[in-house]
């Protein structure tokens, strides 16, 4: 979080102000929140067509439900990886 942070106020431009604004630390502090807020919940399993993960006649698992299984597990990790960041 904190190298995030100096990562962002390091590119910041550096203007002499005097009083009343917000300083880099506020500024920055509003983006991520504004940030995290838009990010959407975690994917579940659950929530897809019920033949998405349905065993197929020969028993074997269909292959989009295999390949969406993992795709929604890397999906989740960077979510979590992201609200950790921010």
């Amino acid at each position: 979080t904190k190298e995030a942070v100096d990562a962002i106020i390091s590119v910041q431009p550096r203007t002499a102000s005097s009083g009343g604004g917000k300083s880099n630390d506020e500024v920055v502090a509003e983006m991520a929140e504004k940030l995290a807020a838009q990010l959407p919940p975690a994917l579940a399993a659950k929530e897809a067509h019920a033949a998405t993960f349905r065993a197929l006649s020969d028993g074997s698992m269909n292959p989009l439900g295999i390949f969406l299984g993992h795709e929604m597990h890397k999906f989740n990790r960077l979510l979590g990886t992201m609200r950790s960041g921010l």
